[in-house]
């Protein structure tokens, strides 16, 4: 079973337990889940050299919101590689084209099913994915 590495940014420590539980049930990977409660603090563990192999990210946050988040990854790393999927409450289209213009490659609606999450991240993972979309 291939491990895989997963960064999740999101300022709710009861997602973060979500992410756990959605991700260790009923997979064909095994997931190492690196913790950021905020952008800054993603950005930090990304630009630290860290590797990772998909990440989720949270719109709204305090102290850098998930769009400043994909805008400093955009300016930094123009042809970033991992792809990111935003999981928000702010499901208006004008949000998911705004993402989606700053490279998230996938958007999911809160609240999700688990399985949702697992079989966008596994099609991303195996590089079958469409452009975003809600879920």
């Amino acid at each position: 079973m291939t491990e895989k590495n997963i960064l999740v940014v999101d300022d709710s420590d009861f997602m973060h337990k979500m992410y756990n539980v959605a991700l260790n049930a009923g997979t064909n990977y095994k997931y190492k889940i690196t913790h950021a409660y905020n952008g800054r603090e993603g950005l930090d563990l990304l630009f630290r050299g860290n590797q990772f192999d998909a990440i989720f990210l949270d719109i709204n946050m305090p102290v850098l919101s998930g769009i400043d988040f994909l805008k400093s990854v955009r300016e930094k790393l123009p042809r970033f590689p991992v792809p990111i999927i935003v999981i928000s409450t702010e499901n208006k289209e004008s949000d998911i084209n705004l993402a989606t213009a700053l490279g998230a490659k996938a958007y999911l609606a809160k609240p999700f099913q688990p399985s949702d999450l697992r079989d966008k991240l596994e099609k991303l993972l195996a590089g079958n994915h469409h452009p975003a979309s809600v879920s």
